[in-house]
């Protein structure tokens, strides 16, 4: 059980890095 929730906490931490990534992206892009 500990073995799911932290691979769900890194897949987590995973998504929000490409979240943050993609709207630094998006940000480049208009300016």
């Amino acid at each position: 059980m500990s073995i799911s929730s932290e691979f769900s906490t890194m897949l987590g931490v995973q998504d929000d890095f490409c979240i943050q990534l993609f709207f630094h992206f998006m940000n480049f892009k208009d300016n």
